[in-house]
Order: structure tokens, then C-alpha cells, then sequence
């Protein structure tokens, strides 16, 4: 149920990050899309106000070229000039009429533009024109009022109009001074009309306005970049499919990695088991080896140092099988490490929950301490009570394994002896606790010199064993490497 869970937050954890990239990106293309439409929107302008400036340039050129050629024609052929419009003139305008001045030219070609495809319209305007001239369309826009002001204060520079709403659409308005020329100052300083005889050349008469309709230019616009936005719009929906991809791609990947971290953990786990058990089996084979409190100085060691101590009160038991020498040479090596087996075995028993200690096995010897894990002198000396009854239930415990060929019991000789020793651990590799000192060696001599069947003690063992136990003595013998030393035989614990 777990498992379900888990998958399903996940799923959905992935389904939320898809959703909020592909939330981030469409936010990307609607603010793509509308810095497009800032983008038209400039695009419109600056397409309507180049067309309007090459219009007026244009315009002011053509007038300013007319104007010339008025004026030559004039000093040549001495023919009058009209106010009237071309499209009005005769086909003999020459002969009844004569030329056209520049302003009807400029009407004319401003009718003539605004007939056209494009919707521009041209007009000349003043605040001083000439009364009933043709094209005259009386008051002044807004525009045209602040053009001319504009004018008077920056002859040299256009004016740029802002985008004029109108019933038909938007429209831009651009315009440029008109300037008194030397052609023209005769003509408005006597002009009948005229409402101002003054006029000097650079003069500001009026000013040429272009009128460009926003409508054409901006579908113009909008066609191109229309194609853009589908572009954009396909790049989007890619961008989607390609972020569903990816993570799809990231989730397969995600548990894959879980997948592999869960194995890997079990691995872990298993490894981690199976490094405890064999170190529990590593360490109760150390306390096997060594007594508990060695073993425990042992594991808590970074790393081996020499461990050695003194004890003043520790008692020592050797125990010897009788004739087992000369058994070994008459039954096979099963048979002699089976009898060994059930022997020790016997004994490792009996000291299972004494405190006393083993410390090893030397063929058929035994060797047991009492007093290393003693904390006081009256636990020492309890110590070696416990290793004389356990001498005694040794002697019991032997008299019950028969050997293996004839119906004979087998027979174990113990010396016991008390004292100072020095106890430690020895070599790198395959160490190993032991005793030094006289007391090992004089147990030691107690159990070789002794009899079958019998426990041999020293005299510093019976000063400590006369009130509870039954001991004889035995008298003084010689002692390998000791001299006369007196002895006592253990027979039993007082009723």
C-alpha cells in the first residue's frame, strides 16, 4: 500500500512540474507575443512616418522644380500665370490662360494622391491665406495650429504628429514649413488676395502637411509578423512536447535510480548482517579464546598494543590424563581426539558458570586460573575455594569416561598452587593469553609429581582450604628446579 503511495505522489509530484514548465513557457510566449505587438505597433509608425517624410520631400522637390520652370518660361516667353487648377486648364491652356502657379500645381497633385491606392492626402495650410483661393479649407485642425507654432519657433526642424483617431481609422500627420522663396515674393506682396504685403525670402508662409492612413500599413505589418506568431505558436507546442519528453525521460530515470538504491540498500543491508554475525562470531570466538575482560581490552583497541598485567593472588590448577602417552600409540587418531574432546569437553562444562578461567590445553593437559577477574582479596580468596572444588569435580567427572579399549576408567593427576604471576598476551598473529612466574611453574611441578586419582596442593593452598576442606599431608618432596617443598593431598570438602 506503501509502495502505491509513493508511486502516485510521485507521479503526480512529476505531472505538477510538467504543468508549471509548460505554465512558465506559454507565460514566455504571451509576453513574446505581446512585445511582437509593441513591436507592430513600432513597425507601423515607423513605416507611416518614412512614408510620410518621402511623400513631403518628395512633394517640396516636385513644387520647388515647378517652380523653376514657371519661372523660366515666364522670363522667356512673358506668359501670364493662374490660380486655376491643371485639371480645370483647357487643352490650349498656353495660349488662353497661360501657366499654373506652383500652389495649383500642388492642389492639383494633392487630389491626384489622395485618388490613389495608398489613402495619403496632402494639404497646404497658413494662418494668412489668400481669400478664395482654391484648395482654401478655412479654419485650421488642432495639428495645424501647433505646426505652424512649431514652425515659427524651429524653422529647420518637421513636425511629427502623434496618431489622430477618425471615424475611418488612425491616421499619422506629418508636416514641413513652407518657406518664402525668392519665385514667390513678388507674387504674394502684389497679389490682390494677399492678405500680407511684407513677406521677406525664409519667411514661414504655411506649412505642407502629409496625411498617412494606418490601416494599409498596418495590415502590411501584421501580415508579416502573422506569419512570425505561427512560428512561435509551433515552437511552443515542440517546446511542450519536448518538456512531456524530457520529463517522462527524467521520471523513467528517477526510478530506475530508485530502483538500484533500493537494491543497493538491501545489499547494504545484508552485507551490514552479515559483517555483524561474523563479527559476533569473531568475538565469542575471542572470548572463547581469551577471558572476557582480555577479550573486551582487545575489541576496544584501535589497534594491537601489548597487554600484560600483574595479579598478587591467583590460583592455578594443572590437570594431567594418566597414561594417555602410551594410550595414544594403541588406538587410532579419531578414537585419541574423540576421548580428548569428551574429556575437555567435560571439564569446559564444570567451568561454564564457575569464574574460573581456562587458559589452555597442552596435549593432554589442562590448565585452569582462578583469581584474574577478582576485585578484592577476599574474592581471591574465594577464588581458590572455587578451584578446589572444581578440582574434586574433575576427579569425579574423569572416573566416568572409560577409554576406549578395556572396561578402564580414565585417571587425571591436578596440582594446585596460589601466588603472584604475570598474565598477558603474546604475538601478532595467532596470539595467546598466558601465566609466567613461580606459582605457574610450581602448579605445575604439583601436578607431574603427583599420583593418579589425586589433587596435590601447595602449603600457601592449604592455609586457605583447612577450615572447609579435608586435606593430608602428603610430606615433603623435591621439586624439580624448586627443591623440598612440603604438600598436601586434597580429599574433600568438610561435611
Amino acid at each position: 500500500m506503501l509502495r502505491h503511495v509513493k508511486k502516485y505522489l510521485n507521479s503526480l509530484l512529476y505531472q505538477r512540474i510538467t504543468l508549471a514548465l509548460t505554465v512558465l513557457f506559454m507565460m514566455g510566449i504571451v509576453l513574446a507575443l505581446w512585445n511582437i505587438n509593441r513591436l507592430s505597433e513600432h513597425l507601423v509608425l515607423t513605416q507611416a512616418r518614412q512614408n510620410t517624410e518621402l511623400y513631403a520631400q518628395a512633394i517640396q522637390k516636385a513644387r520647388g522644380l515647378y517652380g523653376d520652370i514657371v519661372e523660366h518660361i515666364q522670363a522667356v516667353y512673358d506668359l501670364p500665370t493662374t490660380d486655376i487648377p491643371m485639371v480645370e486648364q483647357p487643352e490650349s491652356m498656353l495660349e488662353q490662360s497661360g501657366l499654373p502657379l506652383p500652389i495649383a500645381f500642388i492642389l492639383d497633385l494633392s487630389d491626384r494622391i489622395k485618388s490613389g491606392s495608398s489613402g495619403a492626402r496632402i494639404h497646404i495650410y497658413s494662418n494668412e491665406p489668400f481669400q478664395g483661393r482654391y484648395g482654401n479649407r478655412g479654419n485650421l485642425t488642432d495639428f495645424e495650429k501647433r505646426s505652424l507654432v512649431h514652425f515659427r519657433n524651429y524653422p529647420e526642424a518637421p513636425f511629427y504628429a502623434e496618431i489622430v483617431p477618425t471615424p475611418n481609422g488612425r491616421e499619422y500627420h506629418y508636416a514641413l514649413p513652407e518657406i518664402m522663396q525668392t519665385s514667390c515674393i513678388n507674387c504674394h506682396n502684389s497679389h490682390p488676395d494677399s492678405p500680407k504685403r511684407d513677406w521677406q525670402v525664409g519667411d514661414i508662409r504655411g506649412a505642407l502637411e502629409v496625411i498617412q492612413p494606418l490601416g494599409l500599413v498596418t495590415q502590411e505589418v501584421r501580415r508579416g509578423l502573422r506569419e512570425t506568431f505561427w512560428v512561435m505558436l509551433g515552437l511552443a507546442l515542440l517546446a511542450i512536447v519536448g518538456i512531456t519528453l524530457v520529463m517522462n525521460r527524467v521520471r523513467r530515470t528517477a526510478r530506475e535510480l530508485e530502483r538500484q538504491i533500493a537494491e543497493r540498500t538491501q545489499e547494504l543491508q545484508v552485507s551490514n548482517q552479515n559483517l555483524k554475525i561474523a563479527q559476533e562470531k569473531s568475538e565469542r570466538l575471542l572470548e572463547n579464546i581469551l577471558p572476557p575482560a582480555i577479550a573486551q581490552e582487545l575489541k576496544d583497541q584501535e589497534g594491537y598494543s601489548k597487554i600484560a598485567r600483574d595479579f598478587q593472588q591467583v590460583t592455578v590448577l594443572f590437570a594431567d590424563i594418566v597414561g594417555f602417552t602410551g594410550l595414544s600409540a594403541q588406538i587410532s587418531p579419531i578414537e585419541l581426539v574423540d576421548s580428548l574432546n569428551r574429556i575437555f569437553s567435560t571439564f569446559d562444562q564444570l567451568l561454564k558458570d564457575s569464574g574460573l578461567e581456562k587458559i589452555k590445553t597442552i596435549g593432554d593437559a589442562y590448565m585452569v586460573v582462578g583469581g584474574l577477574s577478582a576485585n578484592s582479596e577476599a574474592e581471591s580468596r574465594e577464588q581458590i575455594k572455587a578451584v578446589a572444588q572444581i578440582a574434586l569435580e574433575m576427579q569425579t567427572q574423569i572416573q566416568a569416561i572409560k577409554q576406549p579399549i578395556g572396561n578402564d576408567v580414565f585417571q587425571i593427576r591436578i596440582g594446585i598452587n596460589t601466588g603472584p604471576v604475570v598474565a598477558g598476551v603474546i604475538g601478532l598473529t595467532k596470539f595467546s593469553y598466558d601465566l609466567w612466574g613461580d606459582t605457574v611453574n610450581v602448579a605445575s611441578r604439583l601436578e607431574s609429581s603427583g599420583e593418579p586419582g589425586r589433587i596435590q596442593v601447595s602449603e600457601s593452598v592449604y592455609q586457605h582450604l583447612l577450615d572447609e576442606y579435608l586435606l593430608t599431608e602428603r610430606g615433603e618432596i623435591l621439586l624439580k628446579g624448586k627443591g623440598m617443598m612440603k604438600t598436601y593431598w586434597l580429599e574433600g570438602k568438610k561435611i
